[in-house]
């Protein structure tokens, strides 16, 4: 599925750095994610999950990323489950992966809507109660430390060290 912008939307976006969009899930794929939300995983739930991983790094995603940020290639950097007891923060600020452009943070609760923000957008955690992230980042992003972020040692499970970039193994190029 391709998604048209129109120039208000990317307007809207580069002025307030985050738009909400609706339609981006159907109600299986969304229904799928759901299902995944009480696994022991909380973050990059598609590493065991194929039909989350096909969903995450599909090319209607990145382009849609694409027509708002104006990065390509565009490289899926994490997923998450997100709760409400995290602080307000940034993309860039609350995970261990320098270069992140942007997320998708779909709203488990009503099929399909979803915000996508900037890596620069304050995110109010505090309200997000059922939503599922998606953060997407350059093609030389790299591994770095960040003590806020739970996961921040969880790379280095992939064999990464701190100061690594990401390859395309682990974090696939989904946008060219």
């Amino acid at each position: 599925m391709k998604f048209a912008v129109a120039p208000e939307q990317k307007s809207f976006f580069e002025h307030n750095h985050y738009i909400e969009i609706e339609g981006l899930l159907n109600l299986s794929q969304l229904e799928l994610i759901k299902a995944q939300r009480n696994s022991t995983s909380k973050r990059d739930i598609w590493r065991n999950n194929t039909e989350i991983k096909k969903i995450i790094t599909s090319r209607a995603l990145g382009e849609l990323l694409f027509e708002f940020t104006d990065v390509k290639p565009i490289r899926l950097a994490y997923d998450e489950y997100l709760s409400t007891n995290q602080a307000d923060a940034t993309l860039e600020q609350i995970g261990s992966i320098q270069g992140v452009i942007g997320g998708i943070i779909f709203n488990l609760e009503e099929p399909g809507n979803a915000l996508i923000v900037s890596s620069d957008y304050p995110v109010p955690f505090h309200t997000l109660k059922s939503h599922y992230l998606v953060a997407y980042c350059q093609k030389n992003s790299v591994y770095v430390l960040r003590t806020n972020d739970p996961h921040t040692h969880a790379l280095k499970q992939l064999g990464y060290s701190h100061g690594d970039r990401l390859n395309d193994k682990q974090h696939p190029i989904i946008f060219r």
